[in-house]
């Protein structure tokens, strides 16, 4: 697992989401890295990692992250890489100062007990065009996550020209990744954890519903939820300033 390092300060783990690598935080680097020692981390068959078979099994990916990462930091997931942040601080609570989720969610597909996520319908329609037409997957994914949202055209282009372009995830990790996705229920994680957890959330985001924050505090009331009006799924790419200002509060409040 490939692992970019930068910065002063105490450790902070950035966890990149599904499809992309850790060029994704290219736009609040520079914010960050004057309070923090960055571990900006490439997920199996992402970026400059490796791909071997199942390399995004939830315990693979703990296991490697118990090894690699440092023994005391704060960590932050976007989207999928929240879901990995979760489980890690499950089994290393003593390991997670804080843990901070963006445009993340404890279960992305709906039920009839969860509705604020995406409805198993449009996540089936997703899958079968990851393997239908993969690249034409990826444009609509692309837009999808900035449609309606402010900046759209710009975060659009440097998601797929600095982020995309960089390195494009293996085939295989893109469909382990939509597993994990689908699979993936983070509910009584979040409402047994003891370490101090907070969730930054976008007003447009069109694949996390601006109302999951609601949801997370009935989970547990000591979640603390902000929101990032005008903003869409990559809201440290069109709000990098305010983003980066939110972390730092979040991290050293």
């Amino acid at each position: 697992m490939f692992i970019e390092r930068s910065g002063n300060g105490p450790d902070l783990v950035l966890i990149h989401g599904w499809s992309m690598n850790r060029h994704v935080w290219k736009c609040i680097k520079p914010m960050l890295e004057n309070d923090f020692t960055l571990h900006c981390v490439d997920l199996p068959g992402h970026g400059d990692s490796d791909w071997q078979i199942n390399g995004l099994e939830m315990s693979s990916v703990i296991a490697e992250f118990a090894a690699k990462l440092p023994e005391k930091c704060s960590m932050i997931g976007w989207s999928m890489g929240g879901q990995f942040a979760m489980e890690f601080a499950k089994h290393y609570p003593e390991r997670v100062s804080k843990l901070l989720c963006i445009a993340a969610t404890p279960k992305f597909v709906a039920d009839e007990k969860w509705p604020t996520a995406m409805p198993v319908e449009t996540f089936g329609a997703f899958s079968e065009g990851l393997a239908q037409d993969p690249q034409q997957l990826m444009q609509s994914f692309l837009k999808l996550q900035a449609r309606g949202a402010e900046s759209s055209r710009e975060t659009i282009k440097i998601l797929r020209d600095d982020v995309l372009a960089s390195k494009a995830a293996h085939p295989e990790a893109l469909r382990d990744g939509l597993i994990c996705l689908a699979e993936f229920d983070g509910r009584k994680l979040l409402a047994d954890l003891t370490v101090p957890v907070s969730f930054l959330l976008a007003e447009k985001d069109n694949l996390i519903p601006v109302t999951l924050a609601d949801a997370l505090i009935r989970l547990n009331a000591d979640i603390h939820c902000q929101v990032i009006e005008g903003a869409g799924h990559a809201p440290f790419i069109s709000h990098p300033e305010q983003t980066a200002t939110l972390i730092k509060s979040m991290l050293h409040g």
